[in-house]
C-alpha cells in the first residue's frame, strides 16, 4: 500500500484521493489504534467534501465503538486545543489546512492536542494496509453527539495568556483576513476582546475561496496589503484554510514571513517568561532569522519541516523548549498549546507592539533585511530530488550543510535550501543572500545544477 500520510495528515484531491470510502476505512482503523469506548471530536474547515467526508469518518469510528462527537466548522488549533482542554481521547479534522480548493484531508489529534506521531501514523496505515479492523458488537456502537463548545473555549483561552489590559489601552486597528475560511470565525472576535478596531475582510465562508488562495503569501495577500494602507491599520494578519498559519503584514504594508514573526514572538516569550529555555525552527527558516535568535541569546534547534517533527522534539522535553515555529507561518507557544495556531499568534502579536510601545514595522525592522528567491519547482520538470541533493550538496562541499530534510547550505553571507514537499507534488526551492548580486549569482549557479530554468516558474 501506499503511503497514506503526509507532512500533516493524509492529504489529496476531494472524491479522487480522498474518497468517502477511503475515509471509512480511515476511520476504522483510527478506532481500532484507539481502541472502543473512547471519546473523539470530529471538526472540519470549510472545504468541498467536508460534510461527506466526516460523515464516512464517524461511521468508521462508531464501527469500532468509539464515542464520537461533532463540532461545527472550526479553526484547527480550537478543535485541537478542545481535545485537551475538554477531556476527549482523541480527535479527528477534516482539512487541507493551506492547499488550494480542490484539495481535503484527514488529520489526527492526540489526546494532548498535538498531532498523531509518525510512529502511530505507520501503525494507522499497517492496520488500513491488513484490514485488521476492530468490529464493535452491536452493544458497543454509540449515536453521534454535538460539540458546542469549542469556540468559546478556544478563544477564552488566548485571551487568558496576554496582558488583555495593555493591549485595550493601545486601541489598535486590525485587519483580519480570513481566507474565506474557520479563521473568520475567531480571529475577528479575539481581536475585539482585545479592545482592537477590527476591519475584516474575505471573511465569509467559502469553499471557493473567491477572496484569494488559502494559502497567505507574498501574492496571494497583495490586496490585503492595499486594504491595511487604505484603512491606515496598524497591523494585518492573514490566515490559511484551517487557520493554524497567521502571516502579518506591518503599518507599511510590507508581507512578512512566518520565521520573521516567528522569530520575534519567541523574542517577546523570552522576555515575557523570563525564560533559558530553546526554540525549535526548521530547515526552512532564513539566514537572517538565525542570525537575530543569536543576536538575541536564543538558543534554537533545527528540524525536518513539519509541525508533527517539532512536536515529537517538544513533547516530553517542556523543560527545553517554549516555543517553535516555521517560514511557512505556524508558530506555536508550548506552554500554552502544543500545536501551530494563528489566533494565538495574534494575540501574542498585539502584545508584543503593546509591551514594546513600537509599530509593527518598527519590530520587524530588527530582523536584518536580505534578498530572497522562493521556488515551486513541479516534480514533472525536475529530474531525480535524490540526484539533485547530492548535486547541490557536491558543488557547495566548502560550506556548511545539513541534511535533516532535503540539503540545505549555509554561509555567513547567503543560504540555500532544496527539499521535496511533503503536502504537493513539488520541489521547494528557498536561497537567500545579503547581498542582491550575491543571490542572482547563486540562481544562476543553482540553475546550472539541477537544469532548470527558475525564470520560468512560480517564485
Amino acid at each position: 500500500m501506499a503511503k497514506l500520510f503526509g507532512t500533516n495528515g493524509i492529504r489529496g484531491l476531494t472524491n479522487e484521493v480522498i474518497t468517502p470510502e477511503l475515509a471509512l476505512e480511515v476511520g476504522k482503523a483510527i478506532g481500532t489504534f484507539f481502541g472502543k469506548g473512547k471519546k473523539a471530536l470530529l471538526g472540519k474547515d470549510v472545504r468541498y467534501g467536508g460534510d461527506m467526508l466526516i460523515n464516512a469518518v464517524s461511521s468508521g469510528l462508531m464501527s469500532t465503538g468509539i464515542r464520537v462527537y461533532i463540532t461545527d466548522p472550526a479553526p484547527t488549533p480550537a478543535i485541537e486545543y478542545a481535545v485537551r482542554s475538554l477531556d476527549y481521547d482523541f480527535g479527528v479534522i477534516i482539512t487541507a489546512s493551506h492547499n488550494p480548493k480542490e484539495y481535503n484531508g484527514i488529520k489526527i489529534v492526540k489526546k494532548d492536542g498535538g498531532e498523531q506521531s509518525r510512529d502511530d501514523e505507520k501503525v494507522i496505515e499497517e492496520i488500513i494496509e491488513r484490514k485488521s479492523y476492530y468490529n464493535a458488537k452491536y452493544n458497543e456502537i454509540y449515536n453521534a453527539s454535538r460539540e458546542n463548545r469549542v469556540i468559546d473555549t478556544y478563544i477564552s483561552s488566548i485571551i487568558s495568556i496576554v496582558d488583555a489590559e495593555k493591549i485595550r489601552s493601545k486601541a489598535y486597528k486590525v485587519i483580519v483576513d480570513g481566507a474565506n475560511s474557520v479563521g473568520s470565525l475567531t480571529s475577528p472576535l479575539i481581536a475585539a476582546a482585545l479592545g482592537c478596531k477590527v476591519i475584516s475582510i474575505n471573511t465569509h465562508l467559502d469553499p471557493n475561496f473567491p477572496g484569494r488562495e488559502p494559502e497567505p503569501n507574498d501574492k496571494t495577500l497583495v490586496n490585503t496589503a492595499k486594504a491595511l494602507e487604505i484603512n491606515n491599520a496598524d497591523i494585518a494578519v492573514a490566515h490559511d484554510g484551517d487557520a493554524d498559519r497567521a502571516v502579518f503584514i506591518d503599518n507599511k504594508g510590507v508581507i512578512h514571513s512566518g520565521d520573521e514573526s516567528g522569530a520575534l514572538l519567541a523574542y517577546h516569550l523570552k522576555k515575557k517568561l523570563k525564560d533559558n529555555r530553546a526554540v525549535i525552527t526548521t530547515v526552512a527558516s532564513s539566514l537572517a532569522v538565525l542570525r537575530f535568535l543569536k543576536s538575541n541569546g536564543i538558543e534554537y534547534q533545527m528540524t525536518r519541516v513539519g509541525g508533527i517533527d517539532m512536536e515529537d522534539i517538544v513533547r516530553g522535553n517542556k523543560n527545553k523548549f517554549y516555543a517553535y515555529f516555521e517560514e511557512s507561518s505556524g508558530f506555536a507557544y508550548v506552554d500554552s498549546h502544543l500545536t501551530k495556531d494563528g489566533g494565538r499568534a495574534l494575540a501574542l502579536m498585539l502584545e508584543l507592539m503593546a509591551s514594546e510601545g513600537l509599530s509593527s514595522s518598527e519590530l520587524f525592522s530588527k530582523i536584518e533585511k536580505t534578498y530572497k528567491y522562493k521556488y515551486k519547482i513541479p516534480l514533472d520538470k525536475i529530474g531525480s530530488i535524490e540526484d539533485n541533493i547530492i548535486k547541490i550538496e557536491k558543488s557547495f562541499s566548502s560550506y556548511s550543510i545539513t541534511k535533516i530534510d532535503g540539503v540545505r547550505v549555509d554561509s555567513d553571507s547567503f543560504m540555500i535550501l532544496f527539499r521535496k514537499s511533503g503536502t504537493e507534488p513539488i520541489a521547494r526551492l528557498f536561497i537567500e543572500s545579503r547581498d542582491k548580486d550575491e543571490l542572482e549569482k547563486l540562481k544562476e549557479r543553482i540553475e546550472e545544477i539541477i537544469d532548470v530554468d527558475l525564470d520560468s516558474l512560480a517564485k
